[in-house]
């Protein structure tokens, strides 16, 4: 039984390279208005250094009067973290689409069945959801706001009013399993004044929600698949496409496919008995074999 708990597909290689760029670009941006709050403990020169740095951008803009330069950078920070919302849930969506649009032949079944998108994706799919039934309660919440904040200009909807004090929610936040024991997962936004009140650490725990479920998929798509389904794939592109970058090192073309799992899907610990049986039929281990050999003898190895 081949173990795929750390394989991963390209697709979660993609997610967790956006995931990192948003992580690090909301600290950035969150210490560097802080740093600039904390500037000076008068109001003046904090809003002169805001205004000489906006000319200094780069950009065609002018000097700029704040009347209350300190509201403006809080409003400033919390409209950081409205942004990164938006972009953490367009983030999992390249991704969920991908997998729609990119496995059509692994689902059973073409019906929406589900409250929500992953869901409706494990359904169709036939996957099992229990690994990730924790995680629902709160990818919902941060679904619904992250509606308000794009279509709302971050008014709460009924729907988030009433999931702020939902038992299944309120549950999930206090029984969150952190990367730290003894830590909790931070608390989740407050109402005030009519609008959701997000902190730069709301964006980054919506877009570690959905890296938790990214990574069960690709779990889910691995065991769909099968070895073989990588095996072939990298032995139809090297072997038999021989693009530019191929290079032929390894010893034969089952060692060669092994190599790439590894290095390419985070598959290891393979024989290459196990190559060879996940290729299937004896003529296309053959196949790869014989023209690996052939263009390995051409390169002089």
């Amino acid at each position: 039984m081949v173990d795929f708990s750390r394989a991963r597909s390209a697709h979660q290689t993609a997610y967790l390279l956006r995931h990192a760029e948003l992580n690090n670009h909301i600290k950035i941006a969150t210490a560097a208005l802080d740093f600039l709050s904390s500037f000076s403990t008068d109001d003046a020169t904090v809003g002169n250094k805001m205004s000489q740095l906006i000319v200094d951008a780069g950009e065609r803009w002018t000097r700029t009067t704040f009347v209350d330069p300190r509201a403006e950078l809080n409003s400033t920070r919390r409209q950081i973290s409205e942004m990164a919302i938006v972009r953490a849930y367009s983030s999992f969506n390249v991704f969920t689409d991908e997998i729609e649009g990119s496995y059509n032949d692994l689902k059973t079944s073409s019906e929406k069945l589900g409250e929500n998108l992953v869901e409706r994706i494990y359904s169709r799919f036939n996957w099992n959801i229990e690994n990730i039934a924790y995680l629902l309660p709160v990818l919902n919440f941060y679904e619904v706001a992250r509606h308000c904040i794009a279509h709302q200009m971050g008014a709460p909807n009924k729907q988030v009013s009433e999931l702020l004090s939902d038992d299944k929610f309120l549950s999930a936040i206090e029984d969150w399993p952190t990367v730290i024991k003894g830590r909790k997962l931070s608390p989740p936004p407050e109402i005030s004044d009519g609008y959701i009140l997000l902190a730069p650490h709301h964006p980054i725990t919506y877009s570690d929600v959905c890296l938790r479920v990214v990574r069960d998929i690709d779990c889910q798509l691995f065991d769909s698949l099968g070895l073989g389904y990588f095996s072939k794939r990298i032995g139809d592109r090297d072997i038999l496409g021989r693009p530019p970058s191929f290079d032929p090192k390894q010893r034969d073309a089952y060692a060669y496919i092994k190599h790439r799992l590894g290095t390419e899907y985070g598959i290891s610990n393979l024989t290459v008995s196990e190559i060879r049986q996940s290729l299937g039929q004896e003529e296309t281990a053959k196949r790869y074999y014989h023209k690996y050999k052939e263009i390995r003898l051409h390169c002089g190895y």
